[in-house]
């Protein structure tokens, strides 16, 4: 754990202003503590990664395209570089979810998915996890997709000889053709399971951790139901809102398919039995 000494750098304050650190859930690339400053508190990551530089900077610039867009973001965020890569923000108690934090949180994913662009992508690489994304501009998402996303992924899990035969490009793209393309470019979270929404007092809900681009809305929808953690407030509200309709299920599999593979690069190989599953029945 960070000591106080570190701390006191990153806070620009006294260490003997500092409580003791305490050791908390910190996602699965980085580890955490709380600490409080003059009476507020502070959620802190770090990592001893060699990236954990970039991957903080991606993660901040995203939580202000959030935040630029309206949407609840922890408050105070704070990135140092010296001695080590540190970030903090406000720390928020979270409470159990109820149907009003759930509703809450679909009104919130319709307002950032009603946020935007004229081309897919993004306007820097950034991370999901420690794993680097390449976000070049694109006009079309099934070609930003597959090469993006997908490709990088297949080969890192064919590099480490968890996967023998990757699809073709081509298979991809025409896969992803069948399956439509969204109407616009539209705000993504980026990685929206359970562990990346904050739910607080009343029906307060905060976002955390995004990997941000310009996409397909259902790639977002697609995650939250890969992993659960989303009722039916959560979709009536989000679909009421947005003025859209659940993704077919091959949708659905088509973008389960690369959070499949990014679990398995980032966590081993036991998440590669589902990617086959929804390989065979995309293919």
């Amino acid at each position: 754990m960070l000591d106080k000494n570190v701390l006191s750098i990153h806070f620009d304050c006294e260490p003997s202003a500092l409580s003791s650190p305490e050791s908390i859930a910190g996602g699965d690339s980085s580890s955490a503590l709380t600490v409080e400053l003059y009476g507020a508190s502070y959620f802190v990551k770090y990592n001893e990664h060699s990236c954990a530089k970039n991957m903080f900077t991606s993660e901040v610039e995203g939580l202000v395209a959030l935040a630029e867009a309206g949407i609840p973001t922890p408050s105070d965020i704070r990135l140092s570089h010296d001695p080590r890569p540190l970030l903090s923000m406000a720390f928020i108690p979270n409470q159990h979810p109820t149907a009003k934090h759930m509703e809450g949180l679909g009104e919130t994913l319709a307002k950032l998915h009603a946020t935007t662009h004229t081309s897919f992508g993004w306007g820097s690489d950034n991370y999901i996890g420690s794993l680097e994304l390449k976000n070049s501009w694109s006009d079309n998402w099934v070609h930003f997709y597959v090469h993006n996303r997908l490709i990088p992924q297949f080969t890192m899990a064919k590099e480490r000889n968890w996967i023998s035969e990757i699809p073709s490009i081509q298979q991809l793209i025409s896969l992803g053709e069948k399956l439509g393309n969204p109407t616009a470019p539209a705000l993504l979270h980026g990685d929206l399971w359970s562990g990346n929404y904050l739910t607080a007092h009343q029906s307060s809900v905060y976002l955390i951790d995004p990997a941000v681009c310009y996409g397909d809305p259902a790639m977002d929808i697609a995650m939250t139901l890969l992993f659960g953690g989303f009722d039916d407030h959560f979709y009536n509200t989000y679909y009421q809102a947005s003025n859209s309709q659940m993704p077919t299920e091959g949708t659905i599999a088509w973008y389960q398919l690369y959070y499949l593979l990014v679990n398995a690069n980032i966590n081993g190989p036991s998440y590669i039995s589902g990617v086959l599953r929804l390989l065979r029945r995309l293919l």
